[in-house]
């Protein structure tokens, strides 16, 4: 080694009283005494010099430069001190890395003073399960608080979860994050394809809790399958993603509806569907004529999903169905039933059997053939009224 054992005794007594502070949420200091130094190892260094800029010290340790505080390794091609401005910058392949944590970045520069350190150009942090990557990373040591700027990627192994953004806060402590500017989770199967995929305008992540709550503007994506909401919770965990305040769920041209929709998953694929509170199913089939659209509503319903396909919906508490009859492509008029129950089976997108369970006096059922289209606007504004008188009573006997 070229450092002279003069060079590099003061060297090694420069970085005591610094890197003492240097990084401190990976080193493991001793919470005792704030101010108690660490015995820094200087690893290697092919060169050691200070100088004097603009009336201000400047120390440098150049090529292939290997540190050690505690447990915690710091490599990079230079390592610069500021000792007026307490400030030190690390340069060039800078890694940082124990046991629990590793950083890596272009540069590092760390303030003694308010205790952050910023790693810019192509910083990753990797703790765990996770892995935080961004253009910018700034860690406020005291507050355990990291912000991730531009470009921002938050990847969980675990979960398969990939989560982007422009913006981003990271509370160690509480394992909690929030991201915003365009914030997107992609959830991957084993093989490493998309299978979900959320939007919104605000996203927060609850590592303790293992849920993600996204915020305003809600768009889910599934393969064929698409939802829509202004608020979201998803619980990989749980296979389960609920959806509030005008959650709309749509499969290929069918529509559903309602107060709250929770969407079920088996192996990262939808299998059910259950709204909740008002619960309506839009139904649409190629043979459907424009305008007309069979319907399905009650106070919960169940649909049934087989590779992205509907296949079966299930609709509870004064249930009603309406819908066109077709017999070989040809329109034969429209049924109309109520009853306690009441679940419609699809196939290639058209209702082919209908199943009702009910008290007998308490479901009905209509027929109208075509050419009484006026008999069916009065049908549908019959279940219109009736559905709203209904309501009015149900108010009632709550007051």
């Amino acid at each position: 080694m070229s450092i002279k054992n003069n060079e590099l005794w003061r060297a090694k007594l420069l970085l005591l009283l610094i890197f003492s502070l240097l990084i401190p949420g990976f080193a493991r200091t001793q919470e005792k005494q704030e101010n108690e130094e660490q015995r820094i190892e200087l690893i290697h260094a092919e060169r050691a010099r200070g100088s004097i800029a603009h009336g201000k010290v400047v120390r440098r340790l150049n090529k292939d430069v290997h540190l050690k505080i505690g447990d915690t390794h710091i490599r990079c091609d230079e390592a610069v001190e500021f000792p007026n401005e307490k400030r030190w910058r690390l340069k060039g392949h800078v890694h940082i890395y124990d046991a629990e944590k590793d950083l890596r970045a272009d540069e590092v520069t760390w303030s003694q003073a308010s205790r952050l350190y910023q790693a810019t150009g192509n910083a990753v942090l990797v703790t765990g399960a996770s892995r935080i990557e961004a253009r910018r990373l700034l860690n406020f040591a005291d507050e355990k608080k990291i912000v991730a700027e531009d470009s921002v990627e938050i990847t969980n192994r675990d979960e398969m979860i990939r989560v982007t953004a422009q913006h981003a806060v990271h509370m160690q402590k509480d394992g909690w994050s929030r991201l915003t500017e365009n914030p997107v989770l992609v959830q991957f199967d084993s093989t490493g394809a998309e299978v979900t995929r959320l939007l919104g305008e605000v996203m927060e992540s609850d590592q303790k809790k293992k849920k993600y709550t996204i915020s305003r503007n809600v768009r889910i994506f599934h393969d064929d399958i698409r939802a829509t909401a202004e608020q979201a919770l998803f619980l990989p965990e749980q296979d389960r993603i609920i959806l509030f305040e005008n959650p709309v769920a749509f499969q290929d041209k069918h529509k559903l509806e309602g107060d709250s929709l929770e969407i079920y998953l088996e192996k990262r694929q939808i299998k059910s569907i259950h709204v909740i509170g008002n619960a309506k199913a839009t139904l649409l089939s190629d043979t459907t004529r424009s305008g007309d659209a069979d319907t399905l509503t009650g106070r919960e319903l169940f649909a049934y999903i087989d590779q992205s396909v509907l296949h079966k919906i299930n609709v509870q508490g004064t249930a009603t169905s309406v819908y066109r009859f077709y017999e070989n492509e040809v329109y034969k008029g429209v049924n109309r039933i109520q009853g306690d129950q009441i679940t419609l089976f699809l196939r290639a997108n058209s209702v082919w059997r209908v199943k009702i369970d009910s008290d007998p006096g308490k479901s009905t059922g209509t027929f109208t053939p075509p050419g009484l289209a006026s008999d069916e606007k009065k049908t549908e504004s019959s279940s219109s009224s009736k559905s709203a008188q209904e309501k009015q009573r149900r108010k009632a006997g709550k007051r």
